[in-house]
């Protein structure tokens, strides 16, 4: 049996020739811990996505710039800087996709957000305390016992590196998702699935992280739960 195949958003970059690109980061944290990443397209093509789907063992979603507050229903802080329209029409869809699949899916920033979104959710749109969660700042998090991370680190106490001005609004916590890690600030860190799907969406960056170990335990944990499932190939 092969590597399991993580399907991963691209970003657009618009220009004389259009681009679909993922920092590398994301590619090599699947590959060094067992892995086969695939790019998705951000052509929001549905029947080219559930066919992508179909090849994947898991859904890895990235970082990148703001998703438009029109779609919780918000008019934009000044300070949003959206991502390109294609970006965010295609991973609403591709997220719309893997949330119908029973299968794995990791959030990481950005894609955290994007879980909110699409599970019905609202973000806030500029933290008061950005300072805190900006520029690769590294800070602690407060874990929950008897959750995903509590399990990865055996921990109720790590520090993660953040790059964000955006978070979870805590007041609209989707149905059947619970918080499971949080910053001394109150920022959300983590959410979970409380279904039978797993689900794990992160707030901070763990495929750029200082401590490879803390890497690892993302990573290799999540890739080797897709052979534990069992895949059909």
């Amino acid at each position: 049996m092969g590597r399991p195949i993580i399907l991963i958003n691209s970003h657009f970059r618009p220009g004389k020739h259009n681009y679909y690109e993922i920092p590398e980061r994301y590619f090599e944290s699947v590959i060094e811990n067992g892995g086969l990443p695939i790019l998705a397209p951000a052509n929001a093509n549905e029947a080219l996505l559930r066919e992508y789907s179909k090849l994947a063992d898991a859904f890895l979603f990235s970082g990148g710039d703001d998703y438009p507050p029109h779609l919780y229903g918000e008019s934009p802080h000044s300070s949003v800087i959206t991502a390109h329209k294609r970006r965010v029409d295609n991973d609403l869809l591709l997220m719309q996709i893997a949330l119908q699949s029973s299968k794995p899916i990791l959030a990481i920033c950005a894609g955290h957000q994007l879980l909110q979104i699409v599970s019905g959710g609202k973000l806030i749109q500029h933290l008061e305390t950005e300072i805190i969660h900006t520029d690769e700042n590294y800070h602690s998090v407060n874990i929950s016992p008897e959750s995903i991370i509590y399990n990865f680190f055996q921990k109720e106490k790590i520090i993660v590196n953040s790059s964000h001005h955006q978070a979870i609004d805590p007041g609209s916590i989707p149905e059947g998702f619970r918080i499971t890690a949080t910053a001394d600030d109150q920022v959300i860190e983590a959410m979970e699935n409380n279904s039978g799907q797993w689900v794990l969406s992160l707030q901070w960056h763990p495929e750029r992280i200082n401590d490879l170990e803390h890497r690892k335990l993302i990573f290799k944990n999540f890739i080797e739960l897709c052979d534990s499932m069992g895949r059909p190939f």
